[in-house]
Protein backbone atom coordinates (compact mmCIF):
# COMPACT_ATOMS: atom_id res chain seq x y z
CA UNK A 1 0.00 0.00 0.00
CA UNK A 2 1.36 3.27 -1.00
CA UNK A 3 1.63 6.09 1.57
CA UNK A 4 0.26 9.28 0.73
CA UNK A 5 2.40 12.48 1.90
CA UNK A 6 0.60 15.28 3.21
CA UNK A 7 3.42 17.23 1.14
CA UNK A 8 6.81 17.17 -0.40
CA UNK A 9 9.68 19.09 2.04
CA UNK A 10 13.15 17.54 2.30
CA UNK A 11 13.02 19.37 5.87
CA UNK A 12 9.89 17.79 7.58
CA UNK A 13 11.00 14.73 5.98
CA UNK A 14 14.23 14.84 7.91
CA UNK A 15 11.84 15.33 11.11
CA UNK A 16 9.96 12.73 10.74
CA UNK A 17 13.05 10.31 10.35
CA UNK A 18 14.16 11.79 13.88
CA UNK A 19 10.79 11.29 15.21
CA UNK A 20 11.25 7.52 14.33
CA UNK A 21 14.81 7.42 15.36
CA UNK A 22 14.03 8.79 18.67
CA UNK A 23 10.90 6.86 19.56
CA UNK A 24 12.93 3.50 18.47
CA UNK A 25 15.75 5.27 20.95
CA UNK A 26 13.09 5.89 24.02
CA UNK A 27 11.58 2.01 23.02
CA UNK A 28 15.23 0.51 23.60
CA UNK A 29 15.54 2.86 26.68
CA UNK A 30 11.85 1.94 28.49
CA UNK A 31 13.16 -1.67 27.94
CA UNK A 32 16.66 -1.03 29.61
CA UNK A 33 15.25 0.50 32.31
CA UNK A 34 12.29 -1.70 33.07
CA UNK A 35 15.19 -4.84 32.88
CA UNK A 36 17.73 -3.09 35.12
CA UNK A 37 15.21 -1.92 37.61
CA UNK A 38 13.73 -5.52 37.88
CA UNK A 39 17.43 -7.60 37.52
CA UNK A 40 17.41 -7.34 41.56
CA UNK A 41 14.05 -9.68 41.90
CA UNK A 42 15.93 -12.40 39.31
CA UNK A 43 16.95 -13.79 43.17
CA UNK A 44 13.30 -14.96 43.65
CA UNK A 45 11.49 -16.28 40.46
CA UNK A 46 7.80 -14.86 39.81
CA UNK A 47 5.13 -17.68 39.23
CA UNK A 48 5.36 -18.60 35.77
CA UNK A 49 2.13 -17.16 34.65
CA UNK A 50 2.74 -13.94 36.04
CA UNK A 51 6.56 -14.04 34.30
CA UNK A 52 4.93 -14.70 31.44
CA UNK A 53 2.26 -12.41 31.20
CA UNK A 54 5.24 -9.50 31.78
CA UNK A 55 7.56 -10.80 28.79
CA UNK A 56 4.83 -10.93 26.69
CA UNK A 57 3.64 -7.46 27.76
CA UNK A 58 7.31 -5.63 27.02
CA UNK A 59 7.94 -7.56 23.77
CA UNK A 60 4.35 -6.74 22.86
CA UNK A 61 5.16 -2.68 23.71
CA UNK A 62 8.64 -3.58 21.83
CA UNK A 63 7.19 -4.27 18.99
CA UNK A 64 4.36 -1.65 18.69
CA UNK A 65 7.16 0.78 19.14
CA UNK A 66 9.17 -1.14 16.01
CA UNK A 67 5.68 -0.63 14.05
CA UNK A 68 5.56 2.93 14.76
CA UNK A 69 9.21 3.53 13.64
CA UNK A 70 8.40 1.83 10.50
CA UNK A 71 5.91 3.67 9.94
CA UNK A 72 7.25 6.80 10.58
CA UNK A 73 9.99 5.77 8.11
CA UNK A 74 7.89 5.02 5.07
CA UNK A 75 5.98 8.39 5.82
CA UNK A 76 9.36 9.97 5.99
CA UNK A 77 10.16 8.65 2.94
CA UNK A 78 7.27 9.26 1.00
CA UNK A 79 7.72 13.04 2.10
CA UNK A 80 11.28 13.21 1.20
CA UNK A 81 10.84 12.15 -2.58
CA UNK A 82 9.92 14.72 -5.08
CA UNK A 83 6.36 15.00 -6.21
CA UNK A 84 5.80 13.58 -9.08
CA UNK A 85 5.57 15.59 -12.60
CA UNK A 86 2.38 15.06 -15.18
Amino acid sequence: MTVQPPCHNMFIAHLVFFAARMSFLFGGALFSAVFFRHLPELGSLPPFGEALIRVVSIVAILFGLFCYSLELDRLGKAIEEPAPTT
